[in-house]
């Protein structure tokens, strides 16, 4: 069983390098653009496999009783094992419990499906940012 978790302080590191090799080298993202202020507020989840950061998400709270899911990221040879579900199930969760209304994120469009099975509904035109082509997604909670 999958298990998702809250990142304990001295994890984050280990988050940040998952980051970095999924979005700066794997996707080419300028560094500049994948780490930002709001990773030191943010709630970072994580999936461990033993000692190694398998998956990672982050949660934001944003305006208007909405959470912002952002920087998922899956370790090249984990995915495909339902562990970006478990992220979204765990997000959905958290959520609920913090009364937010709904999460909205921003998919890149190549893992549509991945979000749309979640139970995400697009929002808006597509657009890029960092060079990939993007949609607004959300789903209401409650």
């Amino acid at each position: 069983m999958t298990q998702v978790r809250e990142a304990r302080e001295d994890e984050r590191e280990q988050v940040f390098a998952l980051r970095h090799a999924v979005f700066v080298v794997e996707q080419g993202v300028p560094l500049e653009e994948e780490m930002d202020s709001e990773d030191e507020t943010a709630t970072h989840l994580v999936v461990a496999n033993g000692f190694d950061i398998a998956a990672t998400c982050r949660l934001v709270p944003s305006v208007h009783g909405r959470l912002r899911l952002g920087r998922m990221a899956v370790a090249p040879h984990e995915r495909r094992q339902g562990l970006a579900g478990a992220l979204l199930t765990e997000a959905a969760a958290r959520a609920i419990a913090g009364g937010f209304s709904t999460i909205v994120l921003h998919a890149q469009t190549d893992i549509l499906p991945l979000y749309a099975q979640a139970g995400y509904e697009p929002v808006g035109e597509r657009f890029m940012d960092c060079g990939i082509e993007h949609q607004t997604m959300e789903l209401r909670v409650v």
